[in-house]
């Protein structure tokens, strides 16, 4: 139950930064389509959203893939100590 309630957490986390990073990309699409116009602000605006959308990808993947290793870590800990195996720290935070 801990695991789920975890990855529901970093599922959350993400969801509302990306929500937050896809009205960031839009604004930063209006402001250069108003402002700039054109080819130049199709230009503008694709290299700036898609710089946005990839630091938002690779922070997304980082995540899940750091919850990930410390649940894998701290499973073959459970398997050599049993029971006395303590979760890694960035781990035990997200089950409290």
């Amino acid at each position: 139950m801990q695991i789920a309630i975890g990855d529901v957490g970093v599922r959350l986390v993400t969801n509302l930064i990306g929500v937050l990073v896809f009205v960031l990309l839009f604004g930063v699409l209006y402001v250069s389509f108003g402002v700039v116009g054109g080819a130049a602000g199709s230009v503008i605006g694709v290299m700036i959203g898609g710089t946005i959308l990839s630091l938002f990808a690779a922070f997304a993947s980082y995540l899940r893939m750091a919850y990930y290793t410390c649940l894998y870590i701290w499973a073959a800990d459970l398997l050599d100590k049993g029971p006395k195996a303590q979760a890694p720290l960035p781990l035990a935070r997200v089950l409290r």
